[in-house]
């Protein structure tokens, strides 16, 4: 029987908690039904992917489908954000939420069952992508080696780049919460600020095919830090607004935050890879993945309590940076932690 990278039920349980989400009547629902989609919806879409790419796609195309995968849920938000605000004006919010349940159900589920496995080997095939190698050759380093979950988790490495992916989620998530606000208290109307917004969407779709591209043709590390670059760039841009508060600059600052929001869901698996090994990438991934989720509950905290501290979205912006500064200099620790252990590990 062929494994399944996708348990059904982890998708049933997503369309599910859409379904709840129509019936919430206060906040408290809300928080519940959150906490479960925020669990089952980890497990639907970014680590899930992220594995299968792995095990399907060799060095020389793994950045490029990564990007193009990733990519996919930018455009999926482009089109199904003004069907739902539409759905939302014409009915409501619940029926809404039941449009999205039942997209689950309908195309999802059957198109997830009926169609992806774990790994080539499940069809007798090879993985696509790898690099060329004669016969009696050794194979490439990714198919020689990697951590167990004991090795890494006792690693200093690991954790440093736990806490480099949490720095990745911490700066996106304080940008995603504060920019449309900070718009505002510049004099931006709510249309135009939500049209910078949709700007940074692009730069977010560009900057997924961008890095995937980089990755292959370079390093994980090289992408990685141009998005990182990119993010302070945008952040910087947001910094000075108050005193060129025009929707031009704002949309520049936007689109070049996006390509660096890209980092968080191209990146981080290739990263991993390099750093972990892909003999047991799943299950280390899968632990890596939480740095991002503790990240996004962090970073509106962070954001609102610099603002509350300062008074004002500029100390916000200048953390940010201040944060993503921090996040290159982890990033490149790490892979000179790799170079020192690798040698070891790899004996």
């Amino acid at each position: 029987m062929k494994q399944k990278i996708y348990p059904g039920w982890w998708i049933v349980l997503t369309g599910l908690c859409f379904l709840a989400y129509s019936f919430a009547r206060n906040v408290y629902h809300f928080y519940v039904i959150s906490g479960v989609f925020g669990f089952a919806g980890r497990f639907l879409s970014f680590v899930p992917v992220s594995i299968l790419i792995t095990n399907w796609f060799g060095p020389r195309l793994k950045g490029k489908v990564m990007g193009v995968a990733m990519a996919g849920s930018g455009i999926g938000a482009v089109i199904l954000n003004p069907v739902l605000s539409a759905t939302i004006q014409k009915y409501n919010w619940q029926t809404a939420y039941r449009m999205l349940a039942l997209l689950i159900f309908v195309l999802v589920l059957p198109l997830v069952l009926g169609t992806i496995l774990r790994s080539p080997a499940d069809r007798g095939l090879e993985r696509l992508g790898e690099d060329p190698h004669p016969p009696g050759e050794p194979l490439p380093p990714d198919a020689l080696w990697g951590l167990t979950t004991r090795q890494a988790l006792g690693s200093g490495l690991f954790w440093a780049m736990f806490g480099t992916f949490a720095l990745f989620s911490i700066s996106c998530t304080i940008f995603n919460n504060n920019a449309i606000p900070s718009m505002v208290d510049c004099g931006f109307d709510a249309v135009t600020a939500s049209a910078v917004m949709s700007v940074s969407a692009a730069g977010l779709v560009v900057g997924k095919l961008l890095l995937g591209a980089v990755s292959d043709h370079w390093s994980a590390k090289t992408a990685s830090s141009v998005s990182i670059l990119c993010l302070m760039a945008g952040l910087s841009i947001f910094w000075a607004l108050p005193h060129a508060a025009t929707f031009l600059v704002a949309a520049l600052g936007g689109f070049l935050f996006g390509i660096g929001n890209a980092n968080c869901t191209v990146c981080m698996p290739l990263i991993t890879s390099d750093l972990m090994g892909g003999r047991h990438f799943a299950e280390l991934f899968s632990y890596a993945s939480v740095a991002s989720s503790l990240g996004a509950t962090l970073g509106p905290l962070v954001g609102s309590l610099v603002f509350d501290r300062s008074g004002s979205y500029s100390g916000a912006w200048l953390s940010d940076v201040a944060l993503s500064a921090v996040m290159l200099l982890t990033l490149h620790l790490c892979y000179r932690m790799r170079r020192k252990y690798s040698g070891r590990w790899a004996a």
